[in-house]
């Protein structure tokens, strides 16, 4: 026999302790001296004016809970009360709230499937269910159903109460704020992407028309002097191996910069230029091996690669071209020999000779 069917005089069968035991628990929902319990100081990261919807069944008013709330000195509430589901739902929809309390009375409220209804709907609203069963009881359930807490009403108090309050609403408040910034920065990579490809389309147009300039414009045959079209630079095929060691030192230029690449460089350089591979022809390969990496960049940012591909291009350019003024002041100041020792007077003698007969 419990206690309290003992302190009472009577004799229960099981059915009817559990019944007794049920409305004792409720009737202590609706009227917990510890509930009174008033804080002496303001709960942080409460806000000053808290729009509270209590959320109850027909025939349990909350009354009890908006004294206890309008005699709060740590917070102001605005209390409201929604009998049923149908009409708390009706009051969100129309209201905007700080927090929802749902009462949770099996068989009459269930207050897990309120939340798993109100989540499909409203993610940032901070929910909290209240209830006669035991934290380890019906508390899992709750958080599993998308409820930010749940408080046990027979052994909980004022105080706790509006902590639970403040740690509901902090915690959908930084789970907007997480989303508001995931979103913001899926918008800036997707600018970045675009931004991107916009300049890789400059860049593709800027070659085609030096193609097209380079086909236009008349050149002079070095060999029979007749004025002939330009061969098209960008007919030129850089080889796969030249394209496959860009690709390298592209990703690791992007990386480190170019600190330790000069080796690399100056090597790539001089193959390139040993092939006589147009300016063209390096942009073009320049641009199909950035826009392999820009397209694998997948959601990381594609602004800082731009930036250090661009610088790539910038230093090949200028030590290609470099290349070429070397190899072209080579061909204009051709070696000459020598004559060895003692012949050069011999040739100076046979030139004077020369000079006497004409």
């Amino acid at each position: 026999m419990l206690p309290h069917t003992r302190r009472f005089g009577l004799q229960l069968t099981d059915v009817e302790c559990f019944a007794s035991v049920r409305n004792h628990s409720a009737r202590r929902l609706f009227s917990s001296p510890m509930l009174l319990a008033k804080p002496t100081a303001a709960v942080p990261s409460l806000p000053d004016r808290v729009r509270l919807l209590y959320v109850t069944p027909l025939g349990q008013p909350g009354d009890w809970l908006r004294d206890v709330f309008e005699s709060e000195t740590a917070a102001r509430f605005d209390f409201d009360e929604a009998i049923g589901v149908a009409n708390g739902m009706a009051r969100m929809r129309d209201e905007a709230y700080d927090i929802v309390l749902v009462s949770h009375t099996p068989g009459v409220l269930d207050s897990l499937a309120f939340v798993e209804a109100l989540r499909t709907a409203d993610q940032e609203l901070a929910v909290v269910v209240l209830g006669t069963a035991s934290v380890a009881e019906l508390e899992p359930l709750a958080f599993a159903a998308g409820a930010d807490a749940y408080c046990c009403a027979t052994s909980t108090t004022t105080r706790s109460l509006l902590w639970l309050f403040a740690r509901a609403i902090e915690h959908r408040s930084l789970l907007s704020e997480n989303h508001r910034l995931v979103e913001a920065q899926r918008q800036r990579l997707a600018s970045e992407h675009r931004e991107a490809q916009q300049l890789l389309a400059q860049q593709r147009s800027l070659v085609a028309e030096l193609q097209q300039i380079e086909a236009d414009e008349p050149g002079s045959d070095s060999l029979t002097g007749e004025w002939r079209p330009k061969p098209d630079a960008m007919r030129q095929v850089v080889p796969s191996e030249l394209i496959d060691r860009y690709r390298e030192l592209m990703q690791t230029y992007v990386v480190m910069g170019s600190g330790n690449l000069a080796g690399e460089m100056t090597t790539l350089v001089d193959r390139l230029a040993a092939r006589d591979i147009a300016a063209q022809a390096v942009m073009q390969m320049h641009i199909d091996v950035l826009e392999t990496m820009v397209v694998g960049l997948g959601n990381r940012s594609a602004r800082h690669v731009m930036t250090r591909a661009d610088l790539l291009l910038v230093e090949l350019v200028v030590h290609l071209a470099d290349a070429y003024r070397d190899r072209y002041n080579e061909s204009q100041h051709r070696p000459v020999q020598q004559w060895l020792p003692g012949f050069d007077l011999f040739d100076d003698d046979r030139g004077s000779e020369q000079n006497a007969a004409a």
